[in-house]
C-alpha cells in the first residue's frame, strides 16, 4: 500500500513539474515577443528615463534601432540586468525591448514584430 501511495505521489509531482515548465515557456515567449498588455500594466515599476545615451549598450541600440523615433523607458536596472522599452512616440505602444546582462555584457534586442534581432556579447 505504501508503494502505491509513494508511486502515485511521485507520478503526480512529475506531471505537475512538466506542466509548470510548459506554462513557463509560453510565458517567456509572450514576454519576449511583447505581450503589450503586461507591459502597460507594469506602469508602477516603470521609470521615465533620461540620459540613456550614456549607457554602455547605447551605441549598439542606435545601430539596430532608430532611437530618435521612440521614447525610452527603463523598466528594470539592477546589478544583474537592465531592461529598456522603446515605445512609439505617437501611439505609446512598445516596439522594441532591450535586455542587457551586465555581468556577461550580453545585449539582446527584441522587436514586437520580428522577435530577436540582436543577441551578442558587447565589449
Amino acid at each position: 500500500m505504501k508503494k502505491v501511495l509513494i508511486l502515485g505521489t511521485l507520478v503526480s509531482s512529475i506531471l505537475v513539474g512538466c506542466m509548470d515548465k510548459e506554462v513557463e515557456k509560453s510565458d517567456v515567449q509572450n514576454n519576449i515577443v511583447g505581450n503589450k498588455s503586461s507591459v502597460s500594466e507594469a506602469k508602477d515599476v516603470q521609470v521615465k528615463s533620461k540620459g540613456t545615451e550614456t549607457l554602455i549598450e547605447y551605441p549598439m541600440l542606435e545601430a539596430n534601432i532608430d532611437t530618435s523615433l521612440y521614447d525610452t523607458q527603463v523598466v528594470e536596472d539592477n546589478k544583474n540586468k537592465r531592461i529598456i522599452l522603446f515605445k512609439d512616440q505617437e501611439t505609446g505602444e512598445m516596439e522594441y525591448k532591450s535586455i542587457f546582462a551586465k555581468r556577461e555584457k550580453r545585449l539582446k534586442i527584441l522587436s514586437t514584430q520580428d522577435g530577436l534581432i540582436f543577441n551578442e556579447i558587447i565589449m
